[in-house]
Order: C-alpha cells, then sequence, then structure tokens
C-alpha cells in the first residue's frame, strides 16, 4: 500500500508533467508483488507529453535491485488529463518484453487511476500490452 500511495503521490507533484520511475519487486510464477519504487527524472525534451528514464538510472536500479534480492519488474510513468491505458507511443518505446508497465492517470492535479500492463510478443510487429495484476507488498 505504501508504494501504491507514493506512485499517486509522484504523479500529483509532477503534474502536469509525467513523472517515471523504475518498479522493484519479486515474481513467483504468476504472481507479481511491487516492494519497491524508485523514481527517476524524466529526461524527455517534452515532459508534458511523454517520459524517458536514462540509461543511467536505469543501471542504478539493477545495483538497487542486486543489493536488495529483488528484481526489476518494469517501470511507471503517468498521464496527466489523460486515461491509464496505454497509447501507440508507449507501445513503440516499450523495449523490456516481460516487464510491467503501469500508467498513472492524473486529472487536473490529483489521482485518478492507475493500470497494470505486461509486454509481451517478441518481434516489434508482434508486441502488445496485456492486462497484469500486481499485488502492492507492505
Amino acid at each position: 500500500q505504501r508504494e501504491f500511495e507514493q506512485l499517486k503521490l509522484l504523479a500529483e507533484v509532477a503534474y502536469p508533467e509525467e513523472f517515471c520511475a523504475i518498479l522493484l519487486g519479486t515474481r513467483d510464477g504468476e504472481t507479481t508483488r511491487l516492494t519497491r519504487t524508485l523514481p527517476t527524472p524524466n529526461t524527455h525534451d517534452t515532459p508534458r507529453r511523454a517520459y524517458a528514464i536514462s540509461p543511467a538510472a536505469v543501471i542504478v536500479a539493477q545495483r538497487q535491485s542486486r543489493e536488495d534480492e529483488l528484481q526489476i519488474l518494469g517501470f511507471v510513468h503517468s498521464h496527466p488529463d489523460h486515461p491509464a491505458e496505454p497509447s501507440p507511443t508507449d507501445l513503440e518505446q516499450a523495449l523490456w518484453v516481460g516487464s510491467v508497465y503501469a500508467i498513472v492517470s492524473v486529472r487536473a492535479g490529483k489521482f485518478a487511476a492507475i493500470s497494470f500492463y505486461r509486454l509481451a510478443g517478441q518481434a516489434l510487429e508482434e508486441r502488445r500490452f496485456l492486462p497484469e495484476e500486481v499485488k502492492l507488498q507492505k
């Protein structure tokens, strides 16, 4: 629940820009548990319309996940004044097949919804987001 509240807060504070973060946790078969959110700077040139996470931030997250015996589950970003659904740009830029991609909708600066998806499909033309159930670790 703490991580869920952090995601809501991060999205509201960043509004009207998109926030982004890396999700850490565990996977056990079909169960994905979010344990930690690592906020990262949005390095995109137009952060009101898109997000980018720097390679350096991913390296830091990889080190942190190893130290804490966790995995990088995936990534999260916000959609200011848009639904918590993947856009064509989100799918185009998603590269980590099998990873979770979460989207937080913020409307007029207030949390509206959060959705989790898993990136499926190996070839570029097969890639798609599938709804994913993520359990939030206390």
